[in-house]
């Protein structure tokens, strides 16, 4: 989770995180 990555904070992991999820899964095919 995003527990993993100190780093960045839990707000910061959901905005930049899901945006590039999103845009892989927007620009996969589905498995």
């Amino acid at each position: 989770g995003n527990r993993a990555m100190p780093a960045f904070r839990p707000t910061e992991i959901d905005d930049e995180i899901l945006a590039g999820v999103a845009k892989l899964i927007s620009t996969s095919p589905a498995k």
